[in-house]
């Protein structure tokens, strides 16, 4: 037989250990969770009955417990809409006296959270992503850009209502730069320790959905128009975002562009999509103060920054590479030819 308040169990969770009070008069008839083993939030640790001949699960870890409390903690509670709920009480049996309720100048008392489970795709993702950091030695160079001439050419295809963004311009420039630098278009074979060198320019594109990142890809980008690399970039985008890809529309690729410049970030550094060997990060177009053959005018500018595995790519190299991708931004016309 119990009696309301009486010390049932010591619970010991990663922050204090609290002493559980029975919540009303009955009968313990079996107790679930042994002393020492684990329990889940809102799992049952004993069954209760009012009775003897009765069998009800009334002990459990929910927000159903009564709170034991001071009156003075009680009427501070009440002054400042205080979930005494939330509050872990240092008196006797876990009681909550008036210092536990000591605000601080924000009035913040306690941290609110809840957990949710990964979904399938961000399982793959952060495994990738987690064993690429932790692998492949990234290292990274950075290219500024003068955009001038690449904002005029978007804006006078605009007039004409041929809807080309600055990611397509870019896709195009890094297509063509690749087949200039073929060992960028490389990756690594971690199995065998071996240099991949991809045959095909496949790039993939990094795609925010509400699952996470998802790289489809615009195979042979160097064989096709600006037009046909800004149709097939909308139309997977927009399978993206509807999960309708199909595997083998973001499974390879040889190189990756990631682009945040349309939220208005500068620079910011790119995690290697293994087994490739680069990727390009691409951050906001901006105006600013540039010295053009010693004049200083206002002018466009973009960072670029070359992620890089350093088993296959040397430095010299991704400088190269990244110099051609600025000559090709740098002089936007050949990209529509």
């Amino acid at each position: 037989k119990i009696l309301e308040g009486d010390v049932l169990c010591t619970i010991t969770t990663d922050k204090s250990t609290i002493e559980w009070e029975s919540q009303e008069n009955g009968f313990l008839r079996k107790i679930l969770i042994k002393d020492g083993e684990k329990a889940l939030v809102n799992q049952e640790i004993a069954i209760i009955s009012h009775s003897l001949d009765e069998n009800v699960v009334l002990c459990k870890t929910d927000k159903k417990q009564r709170v034991v409390a001071s009156p003075l903690a009680k009427k501070i509670a009440k002054d400042n809409d205080i979930d005494l709920s939330l509050i872990v009480g240092s008196g006797p049996r876990g009681r909550i006296v008036s210092k536990d309720l000591q605000l601080t100048e924000f009035h913040q008392i306690s941290t609110i959270s809840y957990e949710e489970e990964l979904t399938h795709i961000r399982k793959i993702i952060g495994n990738k992503l987690l064993y690429s950091k932790q692998n492949i030695p990234h290292y990274y160079v950075t290219q500024e850009v003068i955009a001038t001439k690449m904002v005029d050419l978007h804006n006078q295809l605009k007039e004409m209502r041929v809807n080309i963004t600055f990611n397509d311009l870019i896709i195009r420039a890094v297509s063509l730069a690749l087949r200039e630098h073929r060992s960028i278009n490389s990756g690594f074979n971690s199995k065998n320790n071996k240099i991949i060198r991809f045959k095909t320019i496949d790039i993939s594109i990094a795609v925010s959905t509400s699952d996470g990142i998802i790289t489809p890809i615009i195979f042979n980008a160097d064989c096709k128009n600006i037009i046909q690399i800004s149709k097939e970039v909308r139309e997977l985008a927009k399978k993206g975002k509807e999960n309708t890809l199909l595997p083998e529309q973001y499974q390879g690729g040889s190189f990756t562009i990631s682009n945040l410049g349309m939220f208005g970030v500068e620079s910011f550094n790119s995690i290697i999509n293994s087994p490739q060997g680069s990727a390009l990060a691409v951050g906001v177009i901006s105006e600013k103060p540039i010295v053009v053959n010693g004049v200083i005018s206002l002018g466009s500018v973009m960072h670029l920054t070359l992620s890089s595995d350093h088993r296959v790519i040397d430095g010299v190299d991704s400088a190269k590479f990244l110099s051609t991708i600025k000559k090709f931004l740098e002089n936007p016309s050949f990209l529509i030819l």
